[in-house]
């Protein structure tokens, strides 16, 4: 799937309707560890229009609460990263554990960074 998907056709093509997926628009490309965790999908019978909510992930630090993701129409939507279905439900306690994993991994890398600079 490239970058000219708007974020309900990216979702309708996954498991769980994308629950756990980190998805993120073009304007994040460049920015490290910076995507959403989708929580939650509502699609309309057409299944091109609809919300979602997720999580948003800011350079590795997790906004607190589940927001609506805006400009879920705009066709820059990418996928970074699928959840293991083999041992992913969709139930908000494995998303969680996927959000904690962002968040640990962004501050591993942010060590890593420090660590270099101190160099």
């Amino acid at each position: 799937m490239g970058t000219k998907t708007n974020l309900f056709q990216l979702l309708t093509g996954l498991r769980h309707f994308g629950v756990g997926a980190k998805v993120q628009r073009e304007i994040h490309r460049l920015k490290p560890n910076t995507h959403f965790v989708v929580e939650k999908v509502e699609l309309g019978p057409d299944q091109l229009h609809g919300k979602v909510w997720g999580r948003f992930i800011w350079r590795g630090r997790p906004r607190e609460t589940t927001e609506l993701i805006g400009s879920p129409l705009k066709r820059e939507w990418t996928v970074v990263q699928l959840p293991h279905y083999g041992h992913f439900s969709g139930r908000p306690e494995e998303v969680a554990k996927i959000i904690a994993a962002s968040a640990s991994a962004a501050g591993a890398a942010d060590a890593g960074a420090g660590k270099q600079a101190a160099s």
